[in-house]
């Protein structure tokens, strides 16, 4: 992503919109950038491979699918990746 990157994007719409629902897609499958990922606040994270649309489209139906639980919070998230 010229100009940055897509873990400084999240950070940054986090910090100013965090009920926010953030997808990140990477074609650079690497397990510490998955967990950070989460760990920052997206609420999927899909790596581009031979699947890659299907697992966009779970994705975002799931995020457009996920109930709010209380005022503010969201359904927390599973810890697998490209789902």
């Amino acid at each position: 992503m010229p100009g940055g990157t897509g873990l400084e994007l999240l950070r940054f719409t986090k910090e100013i919109a965090p009920d926010s629902f953030f997808l990140l897609m990477t074609a650079l499958p690497d397990l510490d950038t998955a967990v950070d990922a989460l760990n920052s606040g997206a609420d999927r994270f899909v790596i581009k491979d031979h699947n890659y649309v299907e697992q966009l489209r779970r994705a975002v139906r799931r995020g457009i699918r996920e109930p709010e639980v209380e005022e503010g919070g969201r359904v927390p998230v599973g810890g697998s990746c490209g789902v």
